[in-house]
């Protein structure tokens, strides 16, 4: 059965394989993402891509709008500066705009994790950002990777 599902971080290298191997599938797709060009380039069946800041919460409610599952798929490691406060804040955006709709699933991509004092700022960032996507009341799934290697 067809779900609509939003990918949130569509234009990294898993998000444009996941987008395309859903739109392959015949759901329908909401492509998400700072940067959305390269995907709307490739004009997929089923899938609406959408220029998204997640730090701009205001346009979360609408993309979220009659979604059955979301991918959360956003780190912010290229960000600079405390990208641990950049991911939190992405993070805590995504959080609250969720409660606030009837989504069923979020699936996130997380990382390997190590015990709290072998932990570098990247795990910490990802833990991080798990426990507060787990906050918003929605079944979350954390698919945990090693380093994931592509362009992206």
């Amino acid at each position: 059965m067809a779900q609509r599902i939003l990918v949130l971080g569509a234009s990294g290298y898993i998000g444009q394989h996941l987008v395309f191997a859903l739109s392959q599938q015949g759901h329908q797709v909401r492509a998400a993402a700072r940067r959305i060009e390269r995907l709307e380039k490739q004009r997929l069946a089923n899938v609406s891509c959408h220029k998204v800041d997640l730090h701009w919460p205001e346009n979360l409610p609408a993309l979220l709008r009659d979604i059955d599952t979301v991918y959360y798929l956003v780190h912010g490691m290229g960000e600079g500066g405390d990208f641990i406060a950049h991911e939190r804040q992405a993070a805590l955006n995504v959080r609250d705009a969720l409660r606030q709709t009837p989504v069923k699933q979020l699936i996130f991509l997380s990382s390997l994790q190590a015990p709290a004092h072998e932990q570098s700022d990247h795990l910490r960032a990802r833990q991080l950002t798990a426990d507060t996507l787990r906050d918003a009341g929605v079944p979350v799934t954390e698919l945990r990777a090693g380093i994931i290697v592509g362009a992206g």
